[in-house]
């Protein structure tokens, strides 16, 4: 949540609940509500002053900046004018002093470091680490299984279809010839084979 109620047309501000939308723009403040505009994904959200789930992205003296232009600054010192604040320092490109207002600043920022998103308090609910947690350790024993590209097909496997494709599956590159009685599943073991070349 904002700890910060002074809302201005022109600040920036990152939502909570919703980062893929970028970093958005205030353009509308009345009594009860403001408007965000998120450039980056042209939409924009209305909130309640009171509860906005929304954190002002600013920066200290040190760090780079972007600009919706595309060239860098180097922050030398913050001023604040109407609200709106307003950065001083060196361009990257032309080494030149020069100012670049919040209204201006990239619209694609996402806080992807994690010092920064701790720092800004955009926190995840607990149950978005788990489900990351339990999706990568499914994943991790799927690649390391030993049925891995041979169940999933809707077919009734004979036991030795099953034992030539997983030999010849395990191979590099494997060059085999497929021989069998008329009606055996051969096609079915090249099938099987090449699934679980792919998958591995």
């Amino acid at each position: 949540m904002s700890t910060d109620t002074q809302f201005a047309i022109g600040q920036r501000w990152l939502s909570n609940t919703e980062t893929e939308l970028g970093l958005g723009a205030i353009i509308r403040v009345d009594f009860r509500s403001i408007e965000v505009l998120y450039p980056a994904t042209e939409e924009s959200r209305i909130y309640t002053k009171a509860d906005a789930p929304l954190t002002r992205l600013t920066f200290t003296e040190g760090e780079m900046v972007k600009s919706q232009e595309g060239w860098s600054l180097c922050v030398e010192s913050i001023t604040e004018q109407q609200g709106v604040l307003i950065y001083h320092g060196v361009r990257e490109d032309t080494k030149q002093a020069t100012t670049l207002a919040e209204p201006n600043l990239d619209h694609h920022i996402r806080l992807n470091q994690p010092e920064k998103r701790l720092f800004n308090y955009q926190f995840d609910h607990p149950k978005w680490f788990d489900l990351r947690h339990g999706s990568l350790t499914n994943e991790h024993a799927h690649a390391k299984s030993d049925t891995i590209g041979l169940v999933g097909a809707r077919i009734e496997l004979i036991p030795h279809q099953l034992h030539i494709a997983s030999e010849v599956g395990r191979r590099y590159a494997p060059r085999v010839l497929l021989a069998d009685e008329v009606g055996l599943g051969k096609t079915i073991e090249a099938a099987l084979i090449i699934h679980q070349q792919i998958l591995t």
